[in-house]
């Protein structure tokens, strides 16, 4: 079972890994050629309506509450032919109101745009919505796909999805800007997320059944005998509902910055994108993977289920330190890497930067809450995970709100978005641990305790890593360094890149050995097998 997890873990992670990369790719398409100008703000803008349907019907959820009901149903087609024929008239139903309520709908989500910025806003984001459907019904057949232990599709439908971006944006995004890209969006999501899935389920086994449709006493009793979809909207809606502080923190996030001036908007965007590659490397990959085995354990070995989160969370420690250290310390060279000069402003630049190393201290907090929240979904406590991030959301529109009545809003820029964002995602992660951390199986036992070690952990080596960040920051920006880069050429911010590199991979080493945290040794050992297995035996 650990080699089939490591093996899910992999594609996962590699799928990631290229999802991220790609993804990189699209940010500096867009950047070197929209930059940070008022067209740049309003495209980043335009998901925020799209992605809130996608998230109203749960979208990002849908496996987690479909993968247990197909397994335990054995793939019943009538099962699956119901919830695909009432969740698409749903799907359509939300998207042909909100695309004719879109006008009202942006005036609450970008308060601070002019009329003229509005009327753009409200073009773009209708056009985004064509592409919802699509995910959401993909979701259904990714579902199906994952609950069959079959991750290639559902693995390789985002780097499509991406791919079409890029595609859409470097074929008409000069010549027409951010529609460009946005035409891209509508290829991407066709091609990658729904046919390649639908073609997949279909060909997997998937049979749809719409007899039932059929009214007849035959068909009736053929429907009473078949399992319900009760259980499916019953698990939905408490997602449905919810206004959890994962999804509506980039919303308020931009809602806010459309107060502070062109540009601002795209500034922090392109920072969360540097902070999600290792947030989705690592956090997402792990969470995905790692989610039909725990639901499976929960029910017969609930404290083997709770062993693997714990395994899953400390080796998530070990990847977010050194992608903290190196997300803060080489910000200045990854961005100009990435989106070159040509669009930004040496000022766009160091903004986006200091953006970046703030962003960089939650890559952990983001990471983490994947596996956590997946782990009520295993237990089949869907209300919790929601019941805590809308409550935190409310914390922190509640902050909004309280700065926005202040005449020093000018002054915070968008460090005020981000700590809020800080404090809200620490918050529900560190809610969720604890939550955990106090779970009992069916038996009374106390499993949650095994999970106990992961705070200690957690605020030892922030300690560590915060000494360590401003002992970096001295050398790094000391006259030394700055005479041996005295350039912005490519090969120059290679070599800075490398030699940050390798230093800071050399110190954590030298932390991890010389400190040995105990909480972290079964890890590390871990993780020192693997390498010593991949190398020559004379090396061994």
């Amino acid at each position: 079972m650990l080699k089939k997890l490591s093996l899910f873990t992999l594609i996962y992670s590699v799928s990631i890994l290229l999802s991220r990369v790609i993804g990189l790719v699209r940010e500096a398409v867009i950047g070197r050629i929209l930059g940070t100008s008022e067209q740049a703000d309003i495209y980043w803008m335009a998901f925020i309506l799209p992605d809130f349907l996608n998230y109203l019907l749960a979208g990002g959820a849908i496996a987690l509450i479909l993968i247990p009901l197909l397994q335990k149903y054995e793939h019943h087609p009538i099962f699956f032919s119901k919830i695909l024929v009432s969740f698409s008239a749903l799907v359509f139903t939300l998207t042909a109101i909100m695309y004719v309520y879109m006008p009202n709908l942006v005036d609450l989500v970008a308060p601070g745009y002019q009329i003229d910025q509005k009327e753009k806003l409200v073009e773009l984001s209708r056009l985004l919505l064509y592409a919802q459907p699509l995910h959401l019904l993909a979701s259904l057949f990714h579902a199906y796909l994952q609950s069959k232990d079959l991750h290639k599709i559902p693995a390789i439908s985002p780097l499509i999805y991406t791919l079409g971006i890029i595609i859409g944006g470097l074929f008409w995004g000069p010549s027409i800007g951010a529609k460009g890209f946005i035409y891209g969006v509508l290829l991407g999501a066709f091609f990658g997320p729904f046919l390649l899935s639908s073609i997949a389920s279909f060909s997997s086994g998937l049979r749809l059944d719409f007899q039932w449709l059929k009214i007849s006493d035959q068909n009736q009793t053929t429907n009473a005998q078949s399992p319900s979809i009760r259980p499916f909207y019953l698990a939905l809606i408490p997602v449905m509902l919810g206004f959890s502080i994962v999804v509506f923190d980039e919303l308020l996030m931009k809602r806010y910055a459309t107060f502070l001036g062109s540009g601002v908007v795209s500034q922090l965007q392109y920072a969360r994108s540097l902070m999600k590659v290792p947030m989705g490397i690592f956090g997402i990959a792990l969470g995905i993977a790692t989610f039909p085995t725990i639901s499976r354990l929960w029910k017969s070995q609930a404290s083997e289920a709770f062993l693997l989160l714990k395994n899953a969370t400390h080796t998530l420690i070990l990847l977010c330190a050194f992608s903290q250290l190196l997300l803060s310390l080489c910000a200045q060279e990854l961005i100009i890497l990435i989106w070159g000069t040509n669009r930004f402003q040496w000022q766009d630049i160091q903004q986006i930067a200091s953006y970046t190393e703030q962003f960089s201290w939650m890559i952990f907090a983001w990471s983490v809450q994947t596996i956590y929240s997946r782990g009520f979904y295993a237990k089949g406590q869907n209300w919790l995970p929601t019941l805590l991030g809308s409550l935190i959301c409310l914390l922190v529109y509640g902050s909004y709100v309280f700065f926005s009545q202040t005449k020093l809003l000018p002054y915070f820029s968008g460090n005020l978005a981000i700590s809020l964002s800080n404090l809200g995602i620490g918050l529900y992660a560190f809610l969720l641990w604890l939550i955990l951390s106090f779970s009992k199986d069916d038996q009374g036992q106390a499993v949650g305790k095994i999970l106990n070690p992961t705070l200690s952990l957690c605020i030892k080596l922030t300690s560590c890593l915060y000494l360590l960040q401003m002992g970096f920051h001295w050398f790094f920006d000391g006259p030394f360094y700055r005479f041996l880069l005295w350039d912005q050429s490519i090969w120059r911010l290679l070599l800075s890149l490398g030699l940050k590199t390798i230093i800071i991979c050399s110190t954590l080493l030298l932390l991890f050995v010389t400190i040995r945290f105990k909480e972290l040794q079964e890890s590390q050992s871990l993780l020192i097998q693997k390498i010593k297995s991949k190398l020559p035996t004379r090396f061994r």
